[in-house]
């Protein structure tokens, strides 16, 4: 069975960065910890709605993502 694939290259912006498109879904939630988030670093959600580096109280359940850029 012949199939096709449509964009098979996200070559729309530089490393790092989301391409503004309609599947694009992103979210910004403030850094409630001590330390910088870098682009790539897992994260966790915290008690008060912001996220923090994975760290020794982390579980399963309180992933919420990977750090990106987002360009404007």
């Amino acid at each position: 069975m012949p199939g096709k694939a449509i964009g098979k290259s996200l070559n729309h912006d530089f490393a790092g960065n989301f391409a503004r498109n309609p599947d694009l879904i992103a979210v910004t939630r403030p850094n409630n910890g001590a330390t910088p988030i870098m682009f790539g670093s897992p994260l966790m959600a915290d008690t008060s709605g912001g996220v923090t580096l994975i760290a020794a109280a982390f579980s399963a359940d309180k992933f919420v993502g990977i750090a990106g850029s987002i360009s404007h």
